[in-house]
């Protein structure tokens, strides 16, 4: 609901600013600065960022699916022989029917040589059984020889399977395609994966400590300008009316002059102190313009808007509870051990953070074990046989990752870490120190600058009873010009010395809760 507001309330001021004159306050003030300055937007960003990181950190408890596919053309196809023996293969049925087709010849000749034989023949008509036997056998041999058929069809039955085999061992891969669904799942990765939650978790709180720092040096940007408006308005009408003042007494010393009770010289006197009013009144406007632009800057708007502080025409901006409040510090009893500064959180975690890094070098001597499992398609593929075709298969594994020897890397890493857990640690406590200093420094400046303003309330007492017994006494004409301007210039300077101390009040107690932490936004 208050950041709500935040960002409703600049809204509404900025479609009034040309409408006419805005008078804005302290919160209003603020709540623009907060909206509209880039230091705080990039600090609010930095902290989405880090809320990413630490989802993003988180992330890696679940397993990880990842799609995989790749083409692959090749000039040559792989050959499981060489060609010298792939074409041999291709060649042993046509020899083999070239040597058969030569002893078919040969043997045909041999028996008509026989045939012809005087000898075989004597023989063959001494034994008509056997010569009755030779015929038959011959007859069917010769029937055989002469009728090729069967034996053709042996020998391109024997072709075909030799060029079979020699195209088998032949692979066609010129078009290579490959696709894999895989799931990882890490087991246990030594602590690694805990150590980085737990140090997105501390940046991301680093951050929301860096917004909180951010807001907290704008709100100081924001009332320092403030303040210093609101002295240099009040310090305007101050010199405004002591220019009045000395309008009044040079026109009643002009009068004097002329009745014979006052000298050329206390006319002269009074005119510089004018003139002199005149340009503090010129130094003062230069001045209260200067800072309003640098409030415009601060605060995001436009340098030409036209506005008023609420409090610039109030006397009370010092209440009675602030001075009691400054009044009852005591600064020997004021430490800053138990501040909430968020430069001192901030440190806190980058302490944790190192810490956390120092398991991470640790875990570098542990074992990394990791789940898979997936499926896979090839083409062309050998699961029956090599085939130009897309098939797959699943695979379910466990990986374990070891180390054994890294030559002293991962101890000098400890090592590391631990020097910079030190050096972190070093760091906070002199922060630590310094902002118990500030603490008190800031509590010490309070109490004097309430000290100031007491002082200046008796200050400004004396000169306003100092300044009425002097107008008096120039009206009874007891007293010369002279002592009236004195009186004037203690009354201007008390005055201005009241208006400063108010403000050093304010901006001393705004130092005070920014150095303990308690400035609220």
């Amino acid at each position: 609901m208050k950041r709500l507001i935040l960002l409703i309330i600049p809204a509404l001021l900025s479609a009034n600013l040309r409408a006419q004159t805005a008078t804005f306050t302290l919160d209003s003030c603020r709540a623009m600065a907060i909206s509209n300055n880039k230091d705080v937007r990039m600090s609010s960003i930095d902290k989405e960022i880090a809320e990413y990181n630490k989802k993003a950190a988180f992330s890696k408890f679940f397993p990880r699916v990842n799609a995989m596919g790749a083409y692959v053309y090749t000039s040559k196809d792989i050959h499981l022989i060489s060609e010298e023996q792939e074409n041999k293969l291709r060649n042993a049925t046509t020899a083999l029917g070239e040597q058969v087709s030569g002893a078919k010849t040969s043997l045909l000749q041999q028996i008509g040589q026989l045939q012809q034989n005087p000898q075989f023949l004597q023989f063959l008509q001494a034994n008509p059984q056997i010569a009755q036997a030779v015929q038959n056998y011959t007859s069917q041999l010769v029937q055989a020889l002469q009728n090729p058929g069967a034996i053709e069809n042996a020998l391109m039955a024997a072709s075909n399977v030799g060029n079979e085999l020699a195209d088998a061992l032949t692979l066609n891969t010129h078009n290579i395609f490959v696709a894999s669904i895989m799931l990882t799942q890490p087991v246990y990765m030594g602590g690694k994966i805990i150590s980085y939650n737990r140090i997105t978790d501390y940046l991301n709180q680093v951050e929301e400590n860096k917004y909180s720092l951010a807001n907290q040096e704008l709100i100081v940007k924001v009332d320092e300008a403030y303040w210093q408006i609101v002295a240099l308005e009040s310090k305007k009408k101050l010199a405004e009316s002591y220019a009045n003042l000395l309008r009044t007494l040079d026109a009643n010393v002009d009068k004097m002059i002329e009745n014979g009770f006052a000298t050329k010289a206390d006319g002269l006197s009074v005119k510089v102190k004018l003139n002199e009013a005149e340009v503090s009144i010129i130094q003062v406007d230069n001045g209260l313009i200067l800072c309003k632009m640098l409030l415009c800057q601060v605060c995001g708007i436009p340098f030409e808007t036209d506005f008023t502080l609420a409090d610039a025409n109030q006397d009370d901006i010092i209440t009675l509870a602030d001075i009691s409040e400054a009044e009852n510090i005591d600064t020997t009893e004021v430490d800053g051990k138990n501040v909430n500064r968020p430069e001192l959180n901030a440190l806190e975690l980058a302490d944790k953070i190192y810490q956390e890094k120092v398991k991470i070098a640790r875990a570098e001597f542990l074992p990394n074990v990791v789940l898979t499992g997936g499926y896979t398609w090839t083409n062309p593929s050998c699961f029956d046989g090599f085939e130009n075709k897309m098939k797959g298969m699943w695979t379910v594994g466990v990986g374990v990752k070891i180390p054994i020897i890294t030559s002293g890397e991962r101890i000098y890493k400890t090592r590391v870490a631990k020097l910079e857990a030190q050096k972190s640690s070093c760091k906070y406590d002199e922060t630590h120190e310094k902002i118990e200093l500030q603490v008190k420094q800031s509590s010490q400046r309070v109490v004097e600058a309430s000290k100031r303003l007491a002082t200046a309330q008796k200050s400004l007492q004396s000169a306003e009873e100092n300044l009425r017994y002097a107008e008096i006494g120039l009206k009874e004409g007891v007293i010369p010009v002279s002592n009236v301007l004195q009186a004037q210039t203690g009354w201007l300077q008390a005055q201005s010395t009241m208006v400063q101390a108010k403000i050093d009040l304010k901006l001393a107690q705004l130092y005070l809760n920014k150095a303990t932490g308690n400035l609220n936004y």
